[in-house]
């Protein structure tokens, strides 16, 4: 996919603007899970979740981050749910 980040060019921690699907997203990169953290609202409740990156295959949701970024206040995930979230 044109324009993505590759796996190994990502750092653990740091924060990436892209796509959840098609969607646009705020997502952190936990390196040893292999998968991106994001915080997000659904039916007035914050949810905090993992997804894989897009070059992971299977079936689901996946991440393409196209950028690093500083995150809003609302897109930040604790380093508690960061390291805790399955």
């Amino acid at each position: 996919m044109p324009g993505v980040l590759l796996l190994q060019t990502l750092e653990h921690g740091a924060y990436y603007a892209g796509k959840l699907d098609t969607t646009p997203a705020v997502a952190r990169w936990h390196v040893g899970k292999r998968r991106f953290v994001l915080s997000d609202f659904s039916f007035g409740q914050q949810r905090v979740r993992s997804i894989p990156h897009v070059e992971d295959g299977g079936a689901g949701e996946r991440f393409s981050p196209l950028s690093r970024t500083d995150p809003k206040k609302s897109y930040e995930v604790s380093d508690y749910s960061f390291e805790t979230v399955s």
